[in-house]
């Protein structure tokens, strides 16, 4: 037998979940104490932050998305479009393993408007490279079907027109490609993603409403003193 939901512990925890990182941790903390009182928070040993807000806000110091003003997100929003981008794959990928079992090409499709898997898998090489290259813009991967050691080099501006785009322009003596990306085109796609994810979880009996009850619980947040 299913355990009773408590709707209005549910709605409290999206509502935090989904606290717009555009918000001060002091907001969240004063929102956080409207909806839950003292007892709850000594019960979880203190106030609990959303893991998902203090990534997108961390997101949003790196990329500056929105034409926000530098006085609020930092002063050099462009030396940190590396950072930026290994944020964006943590918060994607924390979102798939706990909501869709894992399922990256699901998330990207239906949430980011990603289409094309070379592109999710571009993307994932793009993190690779910086987290495991020494933060360069190329990675060498060996094509399954090919068989085929591919070099794939990258190219990140603020100006490119699309999130990504393969360069079918781009010839090397070797077997190689280049991608062409973004980074706040994706932030903005990951923060679409975040507004259509929260609507499908209100909606009661769905698949993801079921997902968030199971696995988003707030005993896993985080207690910060900041």
């Amino acid at each position: 037998m299913e355990k009773k939901i408590d709707e209005k512990d549910l709605t409290n925890r999206v509502s935090m979940y989904f606290f717009s990182p555009l918000k001060s941790p002091n907001e969240y903390r004063i929102e956080y104490k409207l909806k839950y009182g003292e007892s709850h928070i000594k019960k979880y040993g203190g106030l609990r932050f959303s893991p998902l807000y203090l990534l997108r806000k961390d997101v949003y110091f790196c990329l500056g998305s929105y034409g926000l003003s530098r006085k609020n997100i930092g002063q050099n929003t462009e030396s940190a479009l590396f950072a930026g981008i290994l944020l964006i794959n943590i918060a994607f990928t924390n979102l798939t393993n706990k909501l869709f079992d894992k399922n990256y090409t699901l998330f990207a499709k239906k949430y980011m408007g990603i289409e094309r898997e070379e592109e999710l898998k571009a993307l994932r090489l793009l993190r690779n490279a910086l987290e495991h290259n020494n933060y360069s813009l190329f990675y060498r991967y060996r094509d399954r079907d090919k068989k085929t050691l591919i070099k794939i080099y990258f190219s990140i501006n603020l100006r490119f027109a699309k999130l990504i785009e393969k360069d079918v322009t781009w010839k090397t003596k070797y077997p190689s490609e280049l991608y062409k990306i973004n980074p706040r085109k994706l932030h903005m796609s990951l923060e679409k993603g975040i507004s259509r994810l929260k609507i499908d979880i209100l909606k009661k009996g769905s698949f993801i409403y079921k997902k968030f009850i199971k696995n988003i619980r707030l005993k896993d947040w985080t207690l910060w003193d900041n």
